[in-house]
């Protein structure tokens, strides 16, 4: 399973989820795919989608999750890190409104 994480900021991250799903569109990406939006507003048939959990409901996924590609939020990281999972990281951009500022990158 891909666990796609965006966190809990107010701003869309949208295109993390377009990338995503129009790779498993493609099928490139073969895995169950499950997706905490937060506060983004996407429709897909091809993945899983919630906008927010409990802390505990997210560290049962990342411990059942095979890859997590998460925005760039240093709690996730780190807690992805430590039980050894493969994380792929994408900065929030200011310019596509995603954040206030790029510190992300």
């Amino acid at each position: 399973m891909i666990l796609v994480l965006l966190g809990t900021q107010d701003k869309p991250f949208e295109r993390i989820l377009k990338a995503v799903a129009k790779e498993k569109k493609k099928g490139y990406i073969k895995d169950r795919i499950i997706a905490q939006v937060g506060c983004t507003k996407f429709s897909c048939d091809n993945m899983e989608m919630f906008d927010f959990t409990s802390k505990e409901e997210i560290e049962k996924l990342i411990d059942k999750a095979r890859i997590i590609i998460t925005h760039a939020g240093v709690g996730t990281i780190t807690e992805c890190l430590s039980k050894d999972k493969k994380v792929i990281v994408v900065p929030r951009l200011k310019k596509y409104g995603e954040h206030t500022n790029d510190h992300q990158l």
